[in-house]
């Protein structure tokens, strides 16, 4: 979301602040834009120390995007699919990865690779049933983070939630080409009234 409100020309800190007021705690970069680097290391600069936001990076398909990231200010990684090179690099550099997973093979699979987060993707396909495949696996599976992405609508929360999502990330139902930041502004404050309404959840502009 972030490389395109960049290339729109819009005020990203403004977007930034706006997301952090209406109960975002992380935002990210999608890593294949030219601006990748540079818009990581600005949002970490200004949100990373005062602890507004976490800053990371999306759509990370290898080693060196890992690294790129972290050098950046990066502090989270996130892939549409799990790859064990990219989450044995962000483990060596100390910063999480949360690589797709689709359902419950696909979760013990990332988990075997190291994971120790996940990410539900893509969420509005696969749906909150997928989300109990992998939650009723048992063990490290009734816990561990499991933020779900992908064609989210503040309406499609609750049965994510209900079936035991970690957190959301939202990327394109959030920022749409040609939105103003006050259309982003209000767009998010609907999604945190959403994932709020059953218990306050992690929410990612991913």
């Amino acid at each position: 979301m972030v490389d395109s409100l960049l290339a729109a020309g819009l005020n990203v800190a403004a977007i930034a602040h706006a997301l952090a007021a209406a109960g975002f705690n992380a935002v990210s970069v999608t890593a294949d834009t030219p601006l990748f680097a540079r818009s990581i290391a600005t949002l970490a600069s200004t949100f990373g120390q005062q602890q507004l936001l976490t800053v990371g990076a999306s759509s990370v398909s290898s080693p060196d995007a890992v690294r790129a990231a972290a050098a950046a200010g990066a502090r989270f990684v996130s892939s549409t699919e799990a790859r064990a090179e990219v989450v044995a690099a962000a483990a060596a550099l100390g910063i999480t990865s949360l690589p797709g997973v689709r359902g419950a093979a696909d979760a013990a699979s990332a988990l075997d690779m190291g994971a120790t987060a996940l990410k539900l993707f893509p969420a509005a396909s696969v749906g909150a049933g997928a989300l109990r495949g992998i939650r009723g696996l048992g063990g490290v599976m009734e816990h561990v983070p499991v933020i779900a992405a992908g064609g989210l609508e503040p309406e499609s929360l609750q049965s994510l939630i209900d079936a035991g999502a970690s957190g959301f990330a939202i990327g394109s139902t959030l920022y749409r080409g040609g939105d103003s930041p006050r259309d982003v502004a209000r767009r998010a404050a609907l999604f945190a009234a959403a994932a709020a309404a059953s218990a306050p959840l992690p929410l990612l502009p991913l």
